[in-house]
């Protein structure tokens, strides 16, 4: 829920197509994807953009992979537009312990908003 009690829209779109971002990951080679941030948290505004945590890309952290998570990030914002759509981590940018621990403390896996 967001600061007004009800579902955002944010998080109404990444229900309704839960299904095809998992196979967008799958197909892009990313595992273990969550919902995170303030759409996560429900605490949303009309600027938030979309926040989700990758847990695996498959293959190396070189220029395949991060092309993989190029096509995944282009592939999630069309599928969410209008809303801004943010992946973390990006293969070859690592996150820091605190930035990841904040970003996993609410994430919610995609397949459990199926």
């Amino acid at each position: 829920m967001n600061l007004t009690g009800s579902e955002s829209a944010r998080l109404q779109a990444v229900k309704a197509h839960a299904s095809e971002l998992i196979e967008i990951a799958r197909t892009c080679g990313a595992s273990d994807v969550a919902l995170c941030g303030s759409v996560a948290r429900g605490e949303d505004r009309d600027d938030s953009d979309i926040d989700f945590l990758v847990g695996h890309f498959d293959g190396d952290d070189g220029s395949v992979s991060r092309a993989r998570a190029d096509e995944m990030v282009k592939a999630f914002r069309e599928c969410l537009h209008p809303f801004r759509v943010d992946l973390r981590p990006l293969p070859g940018w690592l996150l820091g312990p605190e930035h990841h621990a904040a970003m996993t403390k609410d994430a919610i896996p995609l397949a459990s908003l199926i």
